[in-house]
């Protein structure tokens, strides 16, 4: 990564001359330029990609163009993309790429029909174990349906995947959801405020618990 007074450059032909084996790490910022080329890194095992500061629509795009750098998807076994970022368009097709991923942890875009593409993208990654997904508090209040529906979608789904928590930033209600066509164990954890609001296994069923209303 290059550095010019207050700008910064990632030069994607230069990464691909990197044999990167393992994992990938690089951190986002608003003045991050990525400089595009034919030639492509081969992705590593493992991809950190952090944001400490919430990115723009332009900004955020740098993010989906250092993955457009890379081929042999297939590589991929952990992607997490961490810190404040509101919503990248196209990101869940990106990640539908990823066929062999079992750890992810990426934001929770909720907003524009995104929860559709996110459900189309989980049906791709069938070897998924471990999913995170964290809302934005810039995106608003998310839908108690949409959330519902994706916990059951993973229920039902998603046979591989033994954990599933969802970071909100708002209180939801969750009405009875069927553990019934599950055959292995799923642990699913919603919290809301860094509070953690239920719990569901499919062994013990659906618990919830009291929100501390003036943390919110």
């Amino acid at each position: 990564m290059d550095h010019n007074a207050d700008k910064y450059f990632l030069c994607i032909q230069g990464l691909s001359k990197l044999q990167i084996s393992e994992e990938f790490k690089i951190q986002f910022k608003r003045d991050l330029q990525v400089i595009q080329s034919d030639q492509k890194c081969e992705c590593p095992s493992k991809i950190i990609m952090i944001c400490n500061q919430i990115l723009g629509q332009q900004s955020a795009q740098s993010i989906l163009q250092t993955l457009n750098g890379f081929f042999k998807y297939e590589n991929i076994q952990k992607f997490f993309l961490e810190g404040s970022v509101t919503t990248i368009d196209g990101l869940y097709q990106k990640l539908s790429q990823f066929k062999n991923v079992k750890v992810l942890k990426i934001p929770y875009q909720y907003c524009d029909g995104e929860n559709f593409h996110l459900l189309v993208m989980l049906k791709q990654l069938n070897k998924l174990t471990k999913l995170q997904l964290q809302s934005n508090k810039k995106n608003g209040s998310v839908n108690s349906e949409e959330i519902q529906g994706l916990v059951q979608f993973a229920i039902d789904q998603m046979g591989e995947l033994r954990t599933l928590k969802l970071l909100l930033h708002h209180p939801i209600k969750i009405r009875d959801i069927d553990l019934y066509n599950r055959v292995y164990p799923i642990n699913c954890t919603i919290s809301s405020n860094n509070q953690l609001q239920y719990q569901i296994d499919t062994r013990f069923g659906l618990n919830e618990f009291p929100i501390i209303s003036n943390s919110i």
